[in-house]
């Protein structure tokens, strides 16, 4: 299934079945004996007799006219509202690796995991990326993230994807020198770092979307392509499996030190060809394009804030 979380109207959020270029409101014919409301995050958490509520509702929605909407005419929310929390990975292309300045043999290196706060960070397709006066090199780095559906402690990566319930797009938005250059700022020691660190915090730089496909419509991740326009111009084209670390792998480090939860997102790292070394940071009016084969395109426009 492909879910998505979107506002039609004035009204409230409500649960739809993605088919672009429409979506049908299958949360207006959720059973009435489902274990779980039509709300993404229970959805999530709710196991296979969840996935079977949503599959009825489907059934029960086919050839159901009054329950489609044109895609365009609806507010489409990032598909898991409250994730517990946000990792996201750093340099695991070895191609972006290399070009960020890393080392290009990475073989036996750990995962570089850090975090973006959720509540702040999160975004959604035709969700504005805001530029304001501290930004000085802001930057786009498309990503396939994972959405966890069973949580636990010490998964083994045999059988880690067991763990997943599906996947999305996003866009791990950079603010590449937040601090850097600033006057009468007295330096301090891994002050670089710090600012590359707070430069993943700001408001609205995490997207995703436009919808989260579940698990099994998408066996193998590996061979998913992920590509990122701005604009009209290819800036990235990867496939999933050149991760240097796998899914599998990342999720068996992070549950090695705490248990993961049912919503948490993790975004794999990005590919080759960010703005930075190209010397091209997001301007006021560039529109972003992140698209991920079997997933869709996550759209967001960069405006500049007063």
């Amino acid at each position: 299934m492909r879910l998505a979380y979107v506002v039609v109207g004035n009204g409230a959020p409500e649960l739809a079945l993605w088919e672009d270029p429409e979506v049908v409101l299958v949360g207006r014919v959720w059973p009435a004996d489902a274990p779980v409301p039509s709300e993404p995050m229970a959805l999530i958490a709710g196991g296979p007799a969840a996935l079977e509520a949503a599959a009825r509702a489907v059934r029960a929605a086919a050839g159901r006219r009054d329950l489609r909407r044109p895609a365009d005419a609806v507010t489409v929310l990032a598909p898991v509202p409250h994730p517990p929390r946000i990792f996201a990975l750093a340099r695991n292309y070895r191609a972006h690796a290399i070009e960020r300045g890393g080392l290009a043999e990475r073989e036996g290196t750990l995962p570089q995991v850090f975090l973006k706060p959720g509540a702040s960070t999160l975004n959604h397709h035709l969700g504005e990326i805001e530029l304001g006066p501290e930004s000085v090199f802001p930057d786009y780095e498309a990503e396939l993230a994972v959405v966890i559906g069973r949580g636990g402690r010490a998964i083994p990566e045999a059988c880690a994807l067991e763990h997943v319930f599906g996947y999305t797009a996003a866009n791990d938005v950079t603010e590449r020198r937040l601090h850097g250059g600033r006057a009468g700022r007295k330096a301090a020691e891994r002050d670089e770092f710090f600012d590359w660190l707070n430069g993943k915090w700001l408001d609205g730089s995490c997207p995703i979307g436009p919808c989260l496909v579940t698990a099994d419509e998408i066996p193998d991740p590996a061979a998913l392509r992920i590509t990122c326009h701005i604009n009209q111009e290819l800036r990235q084209d990867e496939r999933a499996g050149n991760m240097i670390h796998k899914i599998p792998a990342i999720l068996a480090f992070l549950s090695g030190y705490l248990a993961l939860r049912a919503g948490d997102v993790i975004l794999t790292g990005t590919p080759v060809g960010v703005g930075k070394p190209l010397g091209k940071p997001l301007r006021d009016g560039d529109v972003i394009t992140t698209e991920i084969s079997g997933i869709g395109r996550l759209v967001n426009p960069v405006r500049a804030r007063p």
